[in-house]
């Protein structure tokens, strides 16, 4: 067990790290590409509750897969040590603008759990005449230490969401997960209870 000079210098690594100050915190970025209309649009979507037409169904969907039954949307599972995530691939019932909204929409859903978003970013690549642009965001946990200990909380690890276009055509949402596997660190939240928060608690958050 660390002693506590040795567990408050982990902290302070661990905010030099990740942590950002109250008044750098970017907890409202969106990347290149979302514009001002976007945003209201974005905005009154979510304030109808239009998501709730395909996230209970996405969250079946993770659940079928994992037990073997063919869900009613595509996805892949990714499993690995100390990185867990899920990719559900674009869908003509659900349409390009609710797909891309549905990716804001998780995003705000991380915040909510307290992550700092520590990026934003939208990158095209080309090869073999396919051009491929990843709209990325990048959490890192609150730096704090479990209660009365020297192991900081990583709650579900540092989470990422990609949306992925390729030829200006929508193509997959990822979600992922990593983990520290290190004693140094508190055991990362199971990333179902991640999802279960992302698809089934959106309209209990809503201010």
């Amino acid at each position: 067990m660390f002693g506590f000079n040795s567990g408050r210098a982990l902290l302070l690594t661990f905010k030099n790290l990740f942590g950002k100050s109250k008044g750098s915190q970017t907890t409202c970025k969106r990347q290149s590409g979302f514009t001002s209309a976007d945003q209201e649009a974005y905005a009154q979507w979510r304030q109808s509750k239009t998501y709730l037409n395909w996230t209970p169904d996405l969250f079946k969907a993770y659940h079928f897969d994992k037990a073997g039954i063919r869900p009613a949307y595509k996805l892949e599972r990714l499993q690995h040590p100390g990185k867990n995530g899920v990719i559900f691939f674009f869908d003509d019932r659900i349409g390009e603008q609710n797909f891309r909204f549905l990716h804001e929409l998780f995003k705000d859903q991380v915040l909510q759990l307290g992550y700092r978003l520590h990026s934003a970013d939208m990158r095209t690549t080309k090869k073999d005449n396919l051009s491929e642009t990843i709209y990325k965001y990048y959490f890192t946990p609150p730096p704090a230490c479990l209660n009365n200990s020297a192991i900081c909380n990583q709650m579900y690890g540092n989470v990422s969401l990609d949306y992925i276009v390729l030829d200006a055509q929508p193509s997959f949402i990822r979600i992922i997960a990593n983990s520290y596997l290190s004693c140094a660190f508190s055991q990362a939240q199971p990333f179902e209870e991640l999802l279960d928060y992302l698809l089934t608690r959106s309209d209990k958050n809503q201010a």
